[in-house]
């Protein structure tokens, strides 16, 4: 378990090329390895602020070419060169040459670069910013630029903790064990008040199928033969033999009669297309007469309104009683009050 690889190591010679390009023997391997070491070094620590994405050295007989790839290139060239020459010298004196050329490249987005963003995230820890907004602010700004994926680590005493821990975020896809995956690895180290905190990042920029960054060649036993559109890779179909001349044209003479009594047996026998045709306004005709008949059912219930029931003339007949009992239950009580009235004066 954990286990891990360093992802430029892991795809050398399939997606990606060696950043030291030349070929020694014996002791002379170990000395110019601790040459790119040390020229490394003193051109990270020169130009710190010039934003080093990294340095390629090539070596042919007693030259030495070295390409630095910066985001900041004035500050690399400085004044009319000023900065180069020196650089230059210093370097001639750590390689024990005279021939010595230095070419500055421009890194136009930052942002798709791992190890400048491993720099930005540790100068603004060095800046006091909280580490998880400086982790946010680095996925974010990756994954506007075309970014497939991000994966950013931090180990150390973060927010001056005793006990160191690591915390890490990741956004979109990052596929470590896909060997054509463009993967690129970055590390820089803060050097806080509390201590150093590492900082490590991932960046995925989608999938490689063609050629190595800079090799024109494809690496050995990693060619692949190329796939037809007719025929799938391994499926070889046996070819067939040649046919004679005179089997051709009787071929040819037989296919006229065939298509002949073909045509004759269409004309003799309806196909089912055409009985279908002529079912189908049968059909037709039917669905419009039931939906006729049901339309008129329809308008027939809305016309019909329900009849009032009529009264019978038994009800009549008591309702004229009871209104001829209460008229002269009426007059009755009119005359009685009349003859009181009739009565209180005649007293008076």
């Amino acid at each position: 378990m954990g286990q891990k690889v360093h992802p430029f190591g892991f795809r050398l010679g399939i997606t990606k090329d060696w950043r030291s390009r030349w070929y020694a023997e014996g002791p002379k391997f170990a000395k110019y390895l601790d040459q790119d070491i040390r020229i490394r070094k003193y051109i990270d620590d020169r130009l710190a602020r010039a934003g080093i994405a990294r340095v390629e050295i090539e070596r042919a007989d007693k030259s030495l070419n070295i390409f630095v790839f910066t985001a900041r290139p004035g500050i690399v060239i400085g004044k009319g060169g000023m900065e180069v020459d020196q650089v230059r010298k210093d370097i001639e004196k750590i390689a024990d040459t005279n021939d010595v050329q230095i070419s500055v490249l421009e890194v136009r987005f930052p942002e798709q670069d791992a190890k400048l963003l491993a720099q930005n995230v540790a100068e603004q820890l060095v800046a006091r910013v909280p580490f998880r907004r400086a982790m946010r602010r680095a996925l974010t700004a990756a994954m506007k630029t075309g970014a497939k994926g991000v994966k950013v680590m931090i180990a150390g005493r973060l927010g001056g903790r005793e006990m160191a821990r690591t915390e890490w975020s990741r956004e979109g896809q990052v596929p470590l064990h896909t060997l054509r995956a463009d993967i690129d690895y970055g590390f820089f180290r803060a050097a806080t008040t509390f201590g150093s905190i590492g900082v490590k990042v991932w960046l995925y920029k989608g999938e490689k199928t063609g050629k190595r960054e800079v090799l024109e060649e494809e690496p050995l036993g990693l060619t692949k033969p190329k796939k037809t559109a007719e025929e799938p890779l391994g499926l070889v179909q046996p070819r067939k033999p040649a046919k004679k001349k005179a089997e051709k044209e009787e071929e040819v003479q037989e296919k006229p009669a065939e298509a002949e009594k073909a045509d004759a047996k269409k004309e003799e026998k309806p196909s089912q297309a055409d009985i279908k045709v002529k079912e189908k306004p049968a059909e037709e005709k039917a669905e419009k007469k039931a939906k006729a008949k049901e339309a008129k059912k329809e308008t027939e219930k809305k016309e019909v309104k329900p009849k009032k029931k009529t009264a019978t003339k038994k009800a009549k007949a008591e309702e004229k009683e009871t209104k001829s009992k209460k008229e002269t239950k009426a007059e009755t009580k009119s005359d009685e009050s009349k003859e009181k009235m009739e009565s209180k004066e005649d007293k008076s």
